[in-house]
Order: C-alpha cells, then sequence, then structure tokens
C-alpha cells in the first residue's frame, strides 16, 4: 500500500503531466481555429472544458484534502477500542 506522500508526489506528476500535454495541445488547436474558422472561436468551448479539467486536476492534486479528513476522522478513532478476534 502507497503511502500519503508517494500518492501526494503521483498526482502531482500527473497533474504536471496533464499541463505539458494543455499547453501544447491547446496551441496547436488554437492555430487550427484561427487558420480555418477564424469567424467561429469554437477553441473557447475546447479551453472551457479542457482547462475545467485541468482545474479540478490540480485542485485535486494540491489540496490537503487528505489532512482534513484524517483530522475529521482521528478524534472518532481514538473512541473506538478494537477488540481481538
Amino acid at each position: 500500500m502507497k503511502n500519503a506522500e508517494q500518492r501526494r508526489y503521483e498526482a502531482r506528476m500527473g497533474f504536471y503531466t496533464h499541463l505539458v500535454i494543455f499547453v501544447p495541445g491547446i496551441s496547436v488547436l488554437a492555430g487550427i481555429n484561427f487558420r480555418f474558422s477564424p469567424s467561429v472561436l469554437w477553441i473557447l468551448f475546447v479551453l472551457l472544458g479542457w482547462g475545467s479539467g485541468l482545474l479540478i486536476h490540480g485542485l485535486a492534486a494540491f489540496w490537503p484534502l487528505e489532512t482534513q479528513q484524517q483530522r475529521a476522522v482521528s478524534p472518532r478513532t481514538k473512541k473506538v477500542k478494537l477488540r481481538p478476534v
């Protein structure tokens, strides 16, 4: 089982990979949009959709949710005493 630090590292590396794909991908698509159909800015829809996915990925990778969950659960687990089976 992976510890918290390893999971956090992998989540952040996944976000950076997503970002590295996002920037050139949007650039290429924007070039295609402006070259072939400059009157219709469909790139904005792609930017909004993919950008919101990137934002959610970034929040999931960098937001300290795990520590908040641990703080919420730890008072409850102190009250519970485990009995041997």
